[in-house]
């Protein structure tokens, strides 16, 4: 089974609507919103360990790229429970990732760290072909981000 990195862009008031009443979480996601999932495919931890270099810590704003957020119920939507930022949050992130260009990105890029630091899915013997699947989910969110920015939006972030 594979893990799959999922952004979502939603209103302040939808968050905190989803927040009241948690129990409309699935639904919201999953057949609400389904046609708005900004999909990453695999690439999330790679993303994450390249921006904070570390398997599951990190520094805001860069942590709140992949693995941030404040969990909104205890609902396990995949790979546990589905996060969020604040439309203030998401403004920090935008901010943080336009400083990090597709090319910067790229130069701080390391399979070999990946591999080491056991960084799924484990494919980091793939070369040339390997940073262009990356970096293209790199630019993926970082437009999702900056997007969501511009329109003063929350973020629901999670993992299925």
């Amino acid at each position: 089974m594979s893990m799959i990195g999922n952004y979502l862009p939603v209103s302040e008031e939808e968050l905190n609507s989803l927040k009241e009443n948690p129990e409309s979480l699935s639904e919201f996601i999953y057949e609400t919103k389904e046609d708005d999932i900004i999909d990453i495919d695999k690439a999330w931890h790679a993303i994450h360990f390249t921006l904070n270099g570390s398997e599951w810590e990190g520094l805001e704003p860069y942590f709140n790229v992949v693995l941030g957020g404040t969990p909104i119920s205890d609902e396990d939507i995949g790979y546990g429970p589905a996060r969020s930022l604040s439309p203030s949050q998401v403004k920090g992130v935008a901010v943080a990732l336009e400083e990090i260009d597709e090319k910067s990105f790229r130069s701080k890029f390391n399979p070999k760290g990946l591999k080491k630091n056991d960084i799924y899915p484990q494919i980091w013997d793939e070369g040339e072909e390997l940073l262009d699947y990356i970096a293209d989910n790199y630019n993926e969110v970082r437009e999702t981000f900056k997007d969501a920015s511009i329109n003063n939006q929350a973020m629901i972030l999670f993992l299925c």
